[in-house]
């Protein structure tokens, strides 16, 4: 199955629904379905249990192609946290964090919180959940940190927070070349105020597109080369090393923080007409910027990245 060419024929079904999606704050369940169908919810299931469980880079590469069509469609499951308490106090592993699990139970034992009101990435349906007196047994819930998977393919060698952080940047990848396409569109098209000549024909238009498109390319390599040493470490050794782990985080975090920067350049281009309810340059901008704020690329994944470069003894539990 080519998840690649489904993502990219998918990106037709979502693009006309973008303002119903922002609006919703949810994703419409017949786009849903047709992402079922499609498999792309399966794209890193194992095969063992009926999911595709592909290479990274086409994980990426297709979920990088839906955030093209709309950033929003990257979140489509809640996943929410609970600390174990001993004595009333939240339980800490030895290295200070705290010892939390991730329970599996049906959806109908919870209360959802409709809670994301946000600027930005409007339509994941985010929000807040409330479950009361729910016992799960132990072989229903997992441990991010202190856990490992029990699959032995390459995708499951991948660090899993980096693994969370490399989808963000793919998304906001995807975001960041979607604006570039809407600002073209606009351009040829948009003559500014006091000008005989198009946006498109402007020097000054040109050199700041072109300054954009290189940086999206080069954070975009970086990234999927990021990504092709790891896989090749994990096909190959069975592991990832540890510089290898900080690379997949500072190509994540890289990527993430310079598609806001594009975004935010070709909103500027754009002019009066980027802040147009109508326009989807602003959509764009506000997207990407949300994305930079994921604690998964936050300024901190930045630190540990540059404590690996230095040599010096990190803590690589996050990464």
């Amino acid at each position: 199955m080519d998840v690649v060419a489904r993502a990219k024929a998918f990106q037709e079904s979502v693009r006309p629904r973008s303002r119903e999606i922002e609006e919703a704050r949810r994703f419409p369940a017949d786009l849903a379905r047709t992402m079922a169908e499609a498999g792309l919810f399966r794209m890193a299931v194992p095969r063992s249990l009926g999911g595709l469980e592909v290479e990274a880079a086409t994980l990426l590469r297709a979920i990088e192609l839906i955030g093209e069509a709309d950033g929003s469609v990257n979140c489509q499951w809640l996943m929410g946290g609970s600390a174990i308490l001993e004595d009333g106090k939240p339980r800490l592993l030895p290295n200070g964090m705290l010892d939390s699990r991730l329970l599996v139970f049906p959806t109908a034992q919870a209360t959802l919180i409709d809670s994301w009101f946000a600027a930005g990435l409007c339509g994941t349906g985010s929000g807040d959940m409330e479950v009361r007196e729910l016992r799960v047994p132990v072989t229903r819930s997992v441990s991010l940190v202190t856990d490992r998977p029990v699959e032995g393919g390459p995708l499951y060698v991948f660090p899993v927070f980096g693994l969370l952080a490399l989808g963000i940047g793919a998304v906001a990848l995807g975001i960041a070349r979607a604006a570039i396409t809407d600002l073209v569109a606009l351009a040829g098209g948009k003559k500014p105020q006091g000008s005989t000549r198009t946006l498109a024909e402007r020097a000054t238009a040109q050199t700041a597109l072109a300054e954009a498109e290189a940086r999206l390319r080069a954070a975009r390599a970086f990234f999927y080369e990021a990504v092709g040493e790891a896989w090749a470490r994990a096909t190959g050794a069975g592991d990832i090393s540890l510089e290898e782990r900080a690379a997949l985080r500072l190509a994540a975090t890289h990527a993430t923080r310079v598609a806001a920067d594009v975004a935010r350049t070709v909103y500027d281009l754009g002019g009066g007409s980027s802040v147009h309810l109508s326009s989807p340059l602003q959509r764009r901008f506000r997207d990407a910027h949300v994305a930079t704020q994921h604690v998964l690329v936050s300024p901190a994944t930045l630190e540990l990245a540059g404590r690996v470069l230095m040599g010096l003894p990190t803590d690589a539990t996050m990464l």
